[in-house]
């Protein structure tokens, strides 16, 4: 579930440069006003912030869910000593 949230942070991150890169180079070319391109990035940045909670969210889940695991085993191995 990580990798997936993982690799979306990536490509949104590089739609992001991206943006950046052609905006700073094909403005023109692409006949895009800045102000086009601030939106286009605004979007993009929006999208990268969603992202990136939904990495870290996805972390703290598989962390604690980890924890609470490591818990049951540790008292299931300590019902057997008694």
């Amino acid at each position: 579930m990580e990798g997936r949230f993982e690799n979306r942070v990536r490509d949104v991150t590089q739609q992001v440069y991206n943006a950046v890169v052609e905006g700073s180079r094909n403005a023109e070319t692409r006949n895009k006003t800045t102000t086009m391109l601030v939106a286009e990035l605004d979007t993009q940045m929006h999208e990268l912030f969603a992202a990136t909670q939904a990495l870290a969210t996805a972390r703290i889940n598989s962390t604690f869910d980890i924890g609470i695991r490591r818990r049951k085993q540790q008292q299931q191995s300590e019902n057997h000593h008694h």
